[in-house]
């Protein structure tokens, strides 16, 4: 199965929900599942796989309380359109 996670930062940098995605994804693909997390850019990571997860970064800030900021087309079509 294909899975699709969105996480407002990932790997290298560590927090609670990150490291949460990081965990439900990684034994996702440990149980044959390809997992994509969509985040955003991080110019410490160095890989777009880790541990077998792919990783897609679009470089966004904000949310949706101040508003959103960067590439925000790109990443809700990337959403939008993933299968």
């Amino acid at each position: 199965m294909k899975i699709l996670h969105t996480v407002e930062s990932y790997l290298p940098h560590r927090h609670g929900m990150s490291e949460v995605v990081k965990r439900i994804s990684e034994k996702l693909v440990q149980v044959g599942h390809q997992v994509t997390v969509a985040t955003k850019y991080d110019s410490a990571r160095r890989e777009d796989v880790i541990n077998g997860v792919r990783i897609k970064s679009f470089n966004i800030s904000g949310n949706t309380v101040v508003g959103l900021r960067g590439e925000v087309d790109s990443y809700r079509d990337f959403v939008l359109s993933s299968d």
